[in-house]
């Protein structure tokens, strides 16, 4: 099986954040003057604003900034030689290149994975948010809880290899 690299890790999320991009220029236009600002528990809209560059290229910034963020840390852990020093775990120092490396491959494959998760749940909430505007769709649904499981269980899963790792 092929090794993912940076590029590929990079790849999908970095086109979900220019298809969230397109969606907004897109659809600003002709969107009415009332959109959902906000969704309850079940993914239902309770609130609606006025529509502004603001409240319809917030999500598409928030994206790019986590986006950037996250491929920065991506690309950080992945070139850099030695890690140690950006890592905050008790007798860093003490650690053998074995346990670097395995720490480097769990940080890398968690953030991989936060950023495509992330730019996806953003996504959705925009497509979503048009789709309401429409009329196609009632509300984003209780889909949006998976998101929030899907994060949650990354963040997990990295610090407990982290706590595996550093014994």
């Amino acid at each position: 099986m092929p090794k993912l690299t940076i590029r590929h890790r990079l790849a999908v999320p970095g086109i979900l954040v220019l298809i969230t991009l397109y969606l907004a220029i897109h659809h600003y236009p002709t969107l009415p003057e009332q959109i959902p600002t906000h969704f309850n528990a079940s993914g239902a809209p309770d609130s609606w604003g006025k529509t502004s560059f603001s409240s319809i290229f917030s999500l598409p910034l928030l994206q790019i900034a986590l986006y950037a963020l996250l491929s920065g840390l991506i690309y950080l852990f992945t070139t850099r030689r030695d890690i140690r020093p950006m890592i905050n775990l008790p007798n860093r120092d003490k650690l053998t290149d074995e346990q670097v490396e395995g720490i480097r491959i769990a940080i890398v494959n968690g953030m991989s994975w936060l950023n495509l998760v992330t730019c996806t749940m953003l996504f959705y909430i925009q497509f979503g948010t048009f789709q309401i505007v429409k009329g196609v769709w009632s509300g984003l649904g209780s889909f949006v809880w998976l998101f929030t499981i899907l994060i949650v269980g990354i963040a997990g899963w990295m610090l407990y290899q982290l706590f595996i790792l550093r014994k």
